[in-house]
């Protein structure tokens, strides 16, 4: 029974899962070649000149780093196309695990099968779970395929892109997990995915005003999005594995790696907080 619903989890999700891949994978590709046509001193003084220098708060990374060839490619990792990509994924597939059953009136069919409520459940959250790993390495393989086809001022290595990828895959198990909890005690989906769009909103809002506005830096600890920085680990790579970041020999803070285990804890967490509410919740008949 296992087996057929994760084939049930994975005919669900294939299509958006094979068009999402082909744009995981060309577009890093794309982006790199586009990038390589943009003088490189032309665009470093582009940030440094055209761009007021309050908006240098946006970036993870000080503008120097970005105008670099490393800095420029781990800018893929922080484009709304890929992001909205990752969004996508999570948010559809995660909502999917209770609401969306309930909503298109198969969960009480699935249920009448001899499969218990976690199965059903944990099915889907793995599905989801694996999907956001391929989609995680496929924009790693478009940024290798691209690095290995186009000519750059300088050789940038793949390896330096691990980490980031890794922080895009807890990205999406942490958006992923969020909502598969939100579906769990819901039942309709779009309800579900205006739940989720709206907190992901308000993360996002608040890690803006926490980078920009004066004095409300501690905003960012109220938001997942501060653990989401692709760009510092492509910038300091010697940190994008340690799970406390140092200054001047003593401990500044939570480092690149520690971020990474606060993604992926805060989604398992989440998926596992769902899988309890659901087993005990009672499932509305089908309108």
């Amino acid at each position: 029974m296992i087996r057929a619903l994760c084939a049930k989890a994975i005919g669900d999700a294939r299509l958006l899962l094979a068009t999402l891949v082909v744009l995981m994978f060309f577009f890093p590709w794309i982006f790199i070649w586009m990038s390589s046509k943009i003088s490189l001193p032309a665009f470093s003084e582009f940030l440094a000149n055209a761009l007021p220098q309050r908006w240098e708060r946006l970036s993870a990374v000080p503008f120097s780093e970005i105008a670099t060839p490393a800095g420029r490619v781990a800018l893929v990792f922080v484009h709304p196309l890929v992001l909205f990509g990752a969004t996508v994924w999570a948010v559809a597939r995660g909502s999917d695990c209770v609401s969306g059953e309930i909503g298109r009136g198969t969960m009480e069919m699935l249920l009448a099968q001899p499969v218990r409520r976690s199965s059903v459940y944990g099915t889907q959250a793995l599905v989801t779970v694996l999907g956001s790993a391929v989609l995680a390495i496929a924009v790693w393989c478009g940024i290798a395929a691209g690095l290995g086809t186009v000519v750059l001022s300088e050789n940038v290595s793949t390896a330096r892109f691990v980490a980031p990828a890794v922080n895009l895959f807890g990205l999406m198990v942490c958006m992923g997990g969020v909502s598969a909890l939100v579906s769990s005690w819901d039942s309709q989906r779009w309800r579900t995915v205006g739940i989720v769009g709206a907190w992901y909103a308000a993360s996002t809002l608040l890690e803006v005003v926490g980078q920009v506005a004066d004095g409300w830096q501690w905003l960012r600890y109220a938001t997942f999005k501060s653990a989401y920085e692709p760009q510092t680990m492509v910038a300091r790579t010697s940190e994008a594995w340690s799970l406390l970041a140092h200054q001047d020999g003593t401990v500044a803070g939570v480092g690149s790696g520690g971020l990474q285990l606060v993604l992926f804890g805060l989604g398992i967490v989440c998926y596992a907080a769902g899988a309890v509410i659901f087993s005990r919740r009672e499932i509305p008949a089908p309108i």
